[in-house]
C-alpha cells in the first residue's frame, strides 16, 4: 500500500515540475509579447514625431538635418529591437519569421505563404541531390524517395540521378529503382 501511495506523490510530483515549467514559458512568452506591444507603440510614436518634424521643417522652410537623423536613428534601433523580440516570439510558437517581408510561417515552410521568398534550407537538412523536392499545398517540403536515400555520397548519387538516368550499383540502386 506504501509503494502504491509513493508512486501516486511521485507522479503528482512530476505533473507538478511539468506544469510549473509550462507556466514558466507561458510567462516568458507573455513578457516578451508585452516588450513588443510596448516597442510597436513606441515606433508609432517616433513615426509621428518624425511626421511632425517634416511638416514643421516643410512649413518653416527650415532644413534641421541634425534632428532628422537623430529620429530616424531612434526608428531603426527600435525596429532592430522589435524584429529582434519577434524573432524570440516565433520561436517560441514553432514559426519562422520571413526576412522578406516579415510574415510568420510555419516552422517547416520552403516558401513564405504571403511573399513567396523561398527559405534558406536548414542547416541540419540538406536538400536532396537531385533536386526532386516539391512544395504541399501548406508550404512545406516533401522529397520523392530517390537513389540518394541510399547512403551513397553526393557525388555518386548526383552522377547516377543525371538526366533522370539511374544506374545500378553506382549508389546502391537496385533493379527496381532503375526501372522507376
Amino acid at each position: 500500500m506504501n509503494r502504491v501511495i509513493d508512486d501516486l506523490i511521485a507522479s503528482a510530483k512530476s505533473l507538478a515540475d511539468k506544469a510549473g515549467k509550462a507556466t514558466d514559458k507561458a510567462v516568458e512568452y507573455s513578457k516578451l509579447k508585452y516588450q513588443s506591444v510596448q516597442l510597436a507603440g513606441e515606433l508609432r510614436d517616433l513615426y509621428g514625431k518624425l511626421g511632425n518634424a517634416v511638416y514643421t521643417m516643410v512649413k518653416s522652410d527650415f532644413d534641421n538635418k541634425d534632428l532628422m537623423d537623430s529620429i530616424i536613428s531612434e526608428i531603426d534601433h527600435v525596429k532592430e529591437t522589435l524584429e529582434h523580440l519577434e524573432g524570440k516570439l516565433a520561436e517560441f510558437r514553432n514559426s519562422v519569421i520571413c526576412p522578406a517581408c516579415g510574415a510568420v510561417n510555419d516552422k517547416d515552410a520552403c516558401y513564405c505563404n504571403k511573399c513567396g521568398n523561398k527559405f534558406a534550407p536548414k542547416a541540419e537538412e540538406a536538400p536532396c541531390c537531385c533536386e526532386k523536392a516539391e512544395e504541399k499545398k501548406d508550404g512545406t517540403c516533401t522529397e520523392e524517395p530517390c537513389c540518394c536515400d541510399s547512403g551513397a555520397s553526393a557525388e555518386e548519387s548526383a552522377s547516377c540521378c543525371e538526366g533522370g538516368k539511374k544506374e545500378e550499383g553506382c549508389c546502391g540502386c537496385s533493379e527496381e529503382d532503375k526501372a522507376e
